[in-house]
């Protein structure tokens, strides 16, 4: 069984393999084989309270300080299936029975996503077959095919990738314990707003918002001014400002009565100089984002998607900033072809070796880029995915053919004025545009002038960015923080409102972002934390990546150590801003508070195979719940019997309670449970 990882995968692979069933060379010269999909992940972790022992099930179930921090040694890490897609993992099940090895085909994601989509499912079978995986650049025919050249054999060992994906899994799981910590905290001072998520990049990216918006509130402006000259071609002439030098003056008529010492001046030129700027890198898909998002755009990001399931663009989750040789070879021969469909002149892409700022080594999947179906025209983009479709085509495809074209070209020049050299003047003048075409020509600016007369100039300190999309992007890029991909999808999940959680983020009419009030509040109580510092984010990926290469369970270890003393420290900060919350947010606004925070409800299942069938059931009845071995004994088909505490006319006394599995229904409603046998006439 060839295991994709989801339909539009599946359909892909049907392409590329001739079938979903079919006979080829595999793992030997004539494999029968079989393909199927999951649809993301078919299992999560179960709840806090259902990882532990039945002794310890109220400790880890309530909300309480009290039962801060948890014991890691205490989670038996165990899962359970997705409610939706319980019925796709018994189709798999059912097909694994019949087949002598599967092969893992999920997305071959940077943050180990893929592997352990595949994993988690071979684990929750129990597969003890023969196991592979194969790792694609995309799901084109030429590169589905490449990959089951290169099967990995992972039937007795874990793959780096798996390891990187539970080693992320896991932390996120623990970093439950934030929110719970702020929430109770901040109840107990009075701001019921609701619940206060706090996680991975997504506290990072709330106190970048909350730190800018405190920064322009706090803000004032401080003029200064100084005696400048400006020539008749409007070009300034300045004096090159070093701390502590006194020409740059706090009141205006102190510059001004300098500027009537000055008399016109002559611009000489001193220096031309003539330089070369090559295209700048592929974007990500952060970048994209941000540029449509500016123009109007919505929903970029799952556009994208449908987008690479049909191949007009590359892997959309990708880490990689460069591009191998293979890959552009492999689309440098479409440069022309989808130059036209976006009206690019063909004439200008006449560079054919890719530059070595665009060339990597190795890369999984590369940078973002057109894909190798190449539209006939733009009216087929948008019959398929609308003018948001079209944006993006056309925003990807310039920014490759870019790179296809030669460098921009200029001349910078340089003049000071003949009785003042202290002050000048520099501007490039493009001598070629070069790639600049493609990406938005270069003005060319007039020569300096002939004459330069003095005026005062007012300046002030800067102001703060507005914390828009391209600033929150580029600042996580800077850090070396999640992929394109990555950082999109947790901005939007910051402005997800549902019955059970309040965004943390909106979007202002200028499409910058602002905190709502538990936003603000969330930002103030982990103020100064770990788990909201973009340079303790890298850490953690950092230590993903080396889980990763050392490819050993036990390396997930320096992931629980991280987090624990991550967390000790923390535990301390977030209660000290806790005490301060009045001082800083006011008295709690009547108008944001919750009547009762809403609890997550879980219902426990325990599972069991039927007759080669993965079923489910409750593994409690009444206010009994089954031990372990109880358990296993009614997963043999057993009779259990335990005893239960009745009251009768106002008598307390011990039952026997006997019974075993059974499918039984409810309202037309066929289920499997415990089943207690029918006491005898006249028995207690």
């Amino acid at each position: 069984m060839i295991l994709c990882e989801k339909e539009t995968a599946k359909k892909n692979f049907e392409i590329a393999l001739g079938g979903i069933t079919g006979n080829r060379s595999l793992i030997t010269a004539n494999d029968t084989f079989i393909l199927e999909s999951a649809n993301g992940h078919l299992l999560s972790l179960v709840s806090p309270e259902a990882q532990v022992q039945i002794d310890k099930k109220e400790y880890y179930q309530k909300w309480n300080l009290k039962n801060l921090p948890w014991d890691k040694s205490d989670f038996g890490w165990k899962k359970e299936p997705i409610r939706t897609t319980y019925k796709n993992l018994k189709r798999i099940e059912k097909i694994a029975n019949n087949t002598d090895a599967i092969i893992i085909a999920t997305d071959n994601d940077p943050s180990g996503e893929g592997d352990l989509i595949g994993n988690e499912i071979l684990s929750y079978l129990g597969w003890n077959k023969k196991a592979y995986r194969i790792l694609f650049e995309d799901e084109t025919k030429k590169s589905i095919n490449r990959a089951f050249e290169n099967l990995i054999d992972i039937t007795d060992s874990l793959t780096g990738g798996y390891l990187k994906g539970l080693a992320r899994e896991r932390f996120d799981y623990f970093t439950m314990q934030y929110t719970r910590l702020a929430t109770l905290l901040s109840m107990k001072k009075g701001y019921k707003y609701g619940i206060v998520r706090a996680g991975r990049l997504k506290s990072v990216i709330v106190d970048i918002v909350y730190q800018q918006e405190e920064a322009i509130r706090q803000y004032k402006r401080i003029p200064y001014y100084e005696a400048r000259y400006v020539d008749d071609n409007g070009h300034m002439y300045s004096r090159t400002y070093k701390a502590g030098m006194d020409f740059r003056k706090f009141f205006s008529a102190e510059a001004v009565k300098e500027k009537n010492t000055l008399d016109d001046d002559v611009p000489e030129k001193t220096e031309s100089l003539l330089l070369e700027k090559e295209p700048p890198m592929l974007p990500d898909l952060s970048t994209m984002n941000a540029e449509l998002t500016k123009k109007g755009y919505t929903d970029i990001r799952k556009v994208y998607q449908k987008m690479y399931y049909q191949h007009y663009v590359s892997y959309p989750r990708t880490e990689d900033s460069v591009i191998t040789k293979e890959q552009y070879n492999e689309l440098r021969p479409l440069a022309n072809k989808i130059a036209d469909v976006v009206r690019v002149d063909k004439s200008l892409l006449t560079k054919f070796e890719i530059r070595d700022k665009h060339l990597g080594s190795s890369c999984a999947h590369g940078a973002n880029r057109p894909g190798t179906r190449v539209p006939e025209n733009m009216k087929e983009i948008e019959r398929k995915f609308g003018t948001v479709g079209v944006a993006i085509y056309t925003y990807i495809a310039k920014s490759f053919l870019a790179i296809c074209a030669e460098d921009y070209v200029y001349e910078r020049k340089t003049a000071v004025l003949k009785n003042h050299p202290d002050y000048w003047s520099r501007y490039d003048k493009p001598v070629s545009q070069g790639f600049q075409i493609i990406l938005g020509t270069k003005s060319i600016p007039k020569d300096f002038g002939k004459k330069a007369t003095a005026f005062v100039y007012e300046g002030s300190n800067n102001k703060p960015n507005t914390p828009t999309q391209s600033f929150i992007f580029r600042y996580l890029k800077a850090k070396g923080i999640g992929t394109g991909a990555t950082r999109v999808a947790t901005l939007e999940e910051l402005l997800v409102s549902t019955d059970k959680l309040k965004p943390l983020l909106y979007q202002k009419p200028d499409k910058s972002y602002s905190v709502t009030e538990l936003g603000r509040l969330s930002a103030v109580l982990l103020q100064g934390s770990n788990i909201s510092s973009a340079d303790v984010t890298k850490m953690l990926q950092d230590l993903q990546k080396e889980v990763e290469k050392k490819e050993s369970e036990e390396a997930l270890d320096k992931i629980y150590e991280f987090f624990e003393m991550m967390f000790e420290v923390d535990l301390g900060i977030i209660q000290e801003n806790a005490e301060n919350l009045f001082e800083t947010l006011g008295s709690p606004k009547q108008e944001y508070m919750e009547q009762k925070i809403p609890k997550i409800k879980h219902v426990e299942k325990h599972y069991v195979k039927v007759n080669g069938i993965l079923e489910s059931y409750k593994p409690s009845y009444g206010n009994h719940v089954f031990t372990s071995e109880e358990l296993a004994r009614l997963d043999r088909g057993e009779v259990i019997e335990y005893q239960q505490q009745v009251s009768k006319n106002g008598k307390t006394f011990n039952k026997t309670v006997r019974g075993r599995l059974a499918y039984q229904e409810y309202k037309g409603h066929k289920y499997l449970g415990f089943k207690p046998e029918m006491p005898s006439k006249g028995s207690v």
